[in-house]
């Protein structure tokens, strides 16, 4: 049974800001990744908003699409989880 605590789907929110972040700085749009990735845009834009938890060969797909190392990906997003939790969770 999924977990309805607080902080669920945290995680996967914070991964898909960062999908976002990279992408954006590269001045693709969730369709040009989309096709960069082999996926549809409906799938990128489920993943950036946390609706879609992602497995980890789709991180490393569209890790790899991004032309990033998938723990630089992973590192952003902690900043983010990190930046959106504020000082409280520190």
């Amino acid at each position: 049974m999924p977990s309805r605590s607080p902080q669920a789907g945290k995680p996967q929110l914070a991964f898909g800001r960062a999908i976002r972040e990279v992408r954006q700085r590269q001045n693709l749009t969730q369709e040009e990744l989309a096709a960069l990735a082999g996926w549809h845009g409906a799938e990128i834009s489920s993943l950036e908003s946390g609706r879609r938890n992602p497995t980890f060969q789709a991180m490393q797909r569209i890790s790899k699409a991004l032309g990033v190392r998938l723990s630089e990906v992973l590192v952003l997003a902690e900043e983010i989880e990190e930046r959106e939790a504020g000082p409280q969770a520190r």
